[in-house]
């Protein structure tokens, strides 16, 4: 893999880190579309319930709290589980052609900035914040740095070719 600006089609740090947000939007719906045709997994701590947690973990805290207050006002799982996927496809969408376009470099800067926010977030000792348990914030929390240094190696590759890049040359006399 090769990091910095996408050129012909490669998978750029910012690409990889949009999509991890992606699947962890993911793993809550398939936690509810196999729990609901199997009830008993609802009662028991099973690996579907540890990537429900560590997907809700991973996602940003404020996505994750407008899903909960969706949750409480609809009172169903698959609603949410439905509305985060939703939201997720279209993140991913709106994310390639941003990055894409002109503004590429501000918005990865953008985007560590709020992952960077996000991090710092985690800390704050507040109630709602550590929900799901250490075991599934620590991976979620590690996922979400990984995140920030793959843009940050963006940055960074960009960087680099910038400097590496010939200086014009003033030839007129």
């Amino acid at each position: 893999m090769k990091f910095g600006v996408s050129i012909r089609g490669r998978l750029t740090g910012a690409d990889l880190a949009v999509r991890i947000v992606q699947i962890a939007a993911a793993l809550p719906l398939l936690y509810v579309a196999i729990v609901s045709g199997w009830l008993s997994l609802a009662t028991r701590k099973t690996v579907l319930s540890y990537l429900f947690s560590l997907g809700v973990c991973t996602i940003p805290r404020p996505v994750a709290l407008g899903a909960a207050a969706l949750y409480r006002h609809a009172g169903g799982e698959v609603l949410f589980s439905m509305v985060l996927v939703a939201a997720a496809l279209l993140y991913g969408l709106w994310m390639n052609r941003l990055l894409r376009s002109n503004h590429g470099r501000r918005v990865r800067v953008i985007l560590a900035v709020l992952i960077g926010l996000d991090l710092i977030a985690r800390f704050l000792p507040l109630g709602f914040l550590d929900a799901f348990g250490l075991s599934a914030e620590l991976p979620a929390f590690l996922l979400r740095a990984g995140c920030l240094v793959l843009i940050l190696l963006d940055l960074r590759a960009e960087k680099t070719a910038e400097n590496s890049r010939p200086a014009p040359t003033n030839s007129g006399a």
